[in-house]
């Protein structure tokens, strides 16, 4: 689901990059805070890849195939509207919090007893974090946030959702700038100070990354209990389809 969560604002900054070049439609602001929200949830991605999420040669083919699909179909959704791209995208950045609040409240104590895996760590404790309101100009000052907490699974999806919960009113941002009302100015200058004076660009495939990861057993540890409770998860979903198969 992470690699379909990265399309739009990729989508919307390729109309947007379009326009530009074409001397149409000049909004360099919204095209900077588009990156801004694909790079959050491309570590969404990285991080969930950490704790096995694209093991299966099936899901990757599946995600790769609808993400593509799913460009090309937001393309001509933003095409023709601009506001309805943004509420429709607010509608499934809510949704995903939604879905992630749930998951945290259900399964709370077992994921506070599993590892963050050591991009998770490296992104919120060093790398640009995300957060909308830290882009408005009309509030008193511009607040050096503390890193939030990323020890255990439990802070990671809470993080996560927190950062859909940012998306969420981004898009809503948007749609008010897209009819003219709107009531907050964006400040992208300030953008690069929301999580201190340094904050670094992560990449897995970085070799600084790599030197200064968090360590590769606990990070085995972190997916191999994880992958225990997937595996449990889905043995009791068979069992019970198999009971409810053998019924008259």
């Amino acid at each position: 689901l992470e690699t379909v969560a990265r399309v739009p604002y990729f989508a919307y900054q390729s109309v947007l990059h379009t326009y530009e070049t074409l001397g149409w439609w000049r909004v360099p602001e919204l095209r900077r805070m588009h990156a801004d929200e694909e790079w959050n949830e491309l570590h969404h991605l990285l991080i969930m890849e950490a704790l096995g999420g694209g093991k299966s040669w099936a899901d990757r083919f599946l995600a790769q195939h609808a993400a593509v699909f799913y460009y090309f179909a937001l393309l001509a959704f933003y095409l023709v509207s601009p506001q309805w791209s943004y509420k429709f995208s607010e509608m499934v950045e809510n949704h995903a919090r939604n879905t992630y609040t749930v998951f945290l409240e259900q399964n709370g104590p077992r994921l506070s007893r599993m590892p963050a895996p050591s991009i998770a760590r490296a992104y919120y404790h060093r790398g640009l974090v995300y957060r909308y309101t830290d882009l408005t100009t009309n509030s008193t000052e511009h607040v050096i946030h503390d890193r939030p907490p990323c020890f255990d699974l439990f802070d990671v999806f809470n993080n996560i959702r927190n950062d859909e919960q940012e998306h969420v009113k981004t898009m809503v941002a948007c749609q008010e700038f897209t009819t003219g009302d709107v009531e907050q100015e964006i400040d992208f200058d300030s953008s690069m100070e929301i999580c201190g004076a340094s904050c670094d660009v992560l990449s897995p495939m970085d070799p600084m990354f790599l030197k200064q990861s968090y360590g590769k057993t606990e990070e085995s540890v972190a997916r191999a209990e994880w992958k225990k409770w997937a595996d449990s998860i889905n043995s009791e979903n068979d069992d019970k389809a198999k009971i409810q198969n053998s019924k008259p």
